[in-house]
């Protein structure tokens, strides 16, 4: 969760902006989710032949659950990420909607295509050593698949001053036409944030190894650059099985090919 009962300064928390989340106990809510015995444990309260049973959330739109947030100082956020990664390996993810909503929805917009040539000095990476994260640019024979958040009138203003805050380094808000994946669903209007090529921290295409090699190297408060292009990679996956990103799923590959070659500083080929 990104607020804490104390109230920090937006200040300090661009300074530090993982909370990491133990939902366990009734310190702080997570609204839109039930706790559940539901998830098998083989490796911390069972064993393979005998696995016993640990809670994990469910969204529940009507539901919410009570636990701790715990703010990490910026230089212990990737020791933190990685014992943690570690630590819910088996079959857990993580999750990070940090504003309330009452549903959320997968579809896609037409006339866009996705691509890492957005810099990062404040996420992903710090201003000497940039990172890169992702844009939209008009294409209109692509189309751009991800998950549309409807947000209660009441929680409008405070979300819409959370992430005015969030993507102030470069991005813009505009409203495009959103394509429920459910045909249930009418297409509908929703808000986007983009960083055009005219802001100042565009960086702009690059050879695919090139831009593989940046992600692979630059770090910043809220993690590692690759697990920012790792988890969008397996996030698209599970929205949608036939996804069709090849400028992200190619990046995958390379990065996936540096991070197992343990001369790491080496430059992809």
């Amino acid at each position: 969760m990104q607020q804490l009962k104390d109230a920090r300064s937006k200040k300090k928390l661009k300074a530090s902006r993982l909370l990491a989340w133990k939902s366990s106990y009734n310190r702080e809510e997570s609204r839109g989710y039930e706790r559940r015995f539901y998830q098998g444990s083989s490796d911390h309260r069972g064993v393979p032949e005998k696995p016993g049973r640990v809670v994990t959330l469910l969204e529940n739109a009507e539901e919410k659950v009570w636990g701790i947030a715990y703010e990490i100082a910026a230089k212990d956020i990737p020791s933190v990420i990685d014992y943690l990664d570690f630590r819910e390996k088996n079959g857990y993810k993580a999750t990070w909607v940090n504003f309330p909503f009452l549903r959320k929805l997968t579809g896609f917009i037409k006339g866009y295509e996705r691509r890492f040539y957005q810099g990062s000095s404040d996420h992903r990476g710090v201003p000497e050593k940039p990172g890169r994260v992702v844009t939209l640019l008009e294409n209109a024979e692509e189309k751009v698949w991800g998950i549309a958040y409807e947000i209660a009138a009441k929680d409008i203003p405070s979300v819409i001053d959370y992430l005015d805050f969030r993507e102030k380094n470069g991005y813009k808000a505009t409203w495009v036409t959103f394509h429920p994946q459910d045909t249930c669903h009418d297409p509908f209007e929703t808000k986007l944030y983009i960083a055009t090529p005219q802001n100042e921290f565009y960086l702009g295409p690059a050879p695919l190894t090139e831009i593989a090699n940046q992600i692979l190297h630059s770090k910043g408060p809220s993690g590692t650059n690759y697990d920012y292009l790792l988890n969008l990679a397996q996030g698209l996956r599970d929205i949608c099985s036939d996804v069709k990103d090849d400028h992200i799923f190619q990046l995958e590959v390379l990065v996936r090919k540096g991070l197992s070659n343990t001369a790491s500083s080496c430059p992809l080929s």
